[in-house]
């Protein structure tokens, strides 16, 4: 074995499925320079024993094999509503809160479920899941007009928004986890959804240790709805990761999202 595979060893004992940073693994592999550590994760990660999860942020396993957690188990009667949708021929991508499950630690009574389409088929996207037996409405203002839906109705809610593109969708109309927490916190945090800031918090912090999160396509994801700099500084505060090159601003719905999960 020799010292490259030895330090490999160690990279993989120290931080398993976590993220970490060069920084990080010079604090575990003491014995060698910053510039030999740097030229290293270089190498492992061109040769795919390592991953490249994002701008300098690595992952200790293989590429390629790297842990996706499964987002795409939704529950009943989202999958029942996806199912709809897709036979009905309209492109739509269900996201945020809905599609990430597996980080979620407060799960309320009722669930308000995100549903983007393509501009002209938020129209035929209601009558569809309305045919289905669901109460869905179509590009609410504010939380006010969603909870006053809310009180008019029973089960869970279909929020219908029309959009000119839908970056980041998955051929099953599930949103990928990065474009799932963006709009998470973009409706959120501009009170288009009622939703807990603090349980947002842990979500995105849940994501980023649990899944192969990828934080370069995250931050591009951002831009387009113009909070990459709120997700650069909750990245950075929450999260200690690098966000890559650009600026970080803190403002009330970064520190309502991050208050919590800071404690």
């Amino acid at each position: 074995m020799n010292w490259e595979e030895r330090a490999l060893v160690e990279i993989r004992n120290r931080f398993a499925r976590n993220s970490f940073t060069a920084s990080d693994a010079a604090k575990v592999l003491r014995s060698y320079s910053k510039g030999t550590i740097y030229r290293l994760l270089s190498d492992l990660a061109r040769e795919g024993k390592i991953t490249k999860a994002g701008y300098a942020i690595y992952r200790a396993e293989p590429r390629g094999e790297n842990i996706e957690i499964k987002v795409r188990n939704l529950y009943p009667n989202l999958e029942r509503a996806r199912k709809l949708l897709s036979n009905a021929g309209i492109e739509f991508m269900l996201t945020g809160y809905s599609v990430l499950g597996p980080f979620i630690h407060l799960f309320p009574r009722r669930t308000v479920n995100l549903v983007y389409v393509k501009l002209g088929a938020g129209e035929t996207a209601v009558e569809v899941l309305e045919k289905g037996g669901f109460t869905a409405i179509l590009n609410p203002k504010s939380e006010r007009e969603l909870n006053l839906t809310l009180g008019l109705s029973k089960g869970d809610l279909f929020v219908i928004r029309e959009k000119r593109e839908l970056s980041g969708n998955t051929k099953t109309g599930v949103a990928s986890i990065e474009r799932g927490l963006v709009d998470l916190y973009f409706e959120s945090t501009r009170g288009r959804v009622p939703f807990s800031a603090s349980e947002v918090g842990r979500i995105m912090r849940d994501a980023t240790k649990l899944s192969s999160l990828n934080v370069s396509r995250l931050t591009k994801l951002a831009s387009r709805r113009g909070i990459a700099e709120e997700i650069r500084a909750i990245l950075k505060a929450q999260m200690e990761l690098p966000a890559g090159r650009g600026k970080a601003v803190l403002n009330k719905h970064v520190n309502a999202v991050t208050a919590e999960t800071e404690r």
